[in-house]
């Protein structure tokens, strides 16, 4: 099976640990070019491009925007995000963000949904419903200075022709829930 890849692959540099960001960096753009890779399909094709969301001295989020086209009627566009904790070069994970899961979603899933329905008109082509676990609140996400932005891909929670869907909840809006001693900590207001 044929198939061609580009990936704009982003490479952190000028801090001890770099190499270990890259690394992990490396392992998720190396998944999307193995999973298109055995598309049953000859001529598939992956595209994929990096913004940064957030640069500290502390912390490093970054979003990618994958088109991956498996020669269906249109190629699919897909979402997904990094975040590391600049010291120890760790990847942040999700559920490290939070007090708890239990007191954490409730408050995402209430924040969510008013963007959505704003952003999708709500009603037939709105196919978003409250996530029952963190695992499950959206396909990606990354910090930024103004909140957390969360990102599902294409078709996931709007009709198809809407493409990627992304909000962004107010730091504000989940101070209750936010770690005091997690990597969003210096982020709240």
């Amino acid at each position: 099976v044929l198939f061609r890849s580009e990936f704009d692959e982003p490479v952190v540099s000028g801090v001890a640990t770099a190499a270990m960001m890259n690394s992990a960096i490396d392992v998720k753009v190396q998944a999307w070019i193995t999973d298109i890779s055995k598309a049953d399909y000859n001529g598939s094709t992956l595209v994929g491009k990096y913004t940064v969301a957030l640069l500290s001295p502390t912390l490093i989020s970054l979003r990618f925007a994958v088109e991956e086209d498996r020669t269906g009627p249109h190629p699919s566009e897909l979402v997904d995000g990094i975040s590391f904790t600049v010291s120890s070069g760790a990847t942040v994970v999700f559920a490290n963000l939070f007090t708890n899961a239990a007191a954490a979603l409730p408050v995402l899933n209430a924040q969510t949904q008013t963007p959505l329905t704003a952003l999708t008109g709500g009603g037939t082509y709105m196919f978003w419903s409250p996530a029952a676990s963190l695992a499950n609140v959206s396909n990606a996400w990354t910090l930024t200075t103004s909140g957390l932005e969360l990102s599902w891909h294409q078709g996931i929670v709007a009709d198809e022709a809407t493409g990627p869907v992304t909000i962004t909840i107010a730091w504000s809006a989940l101070a209750a829930v936010v770690s005091a001693s997690g990597p969003a900590a210096e982020l709240l207001p």
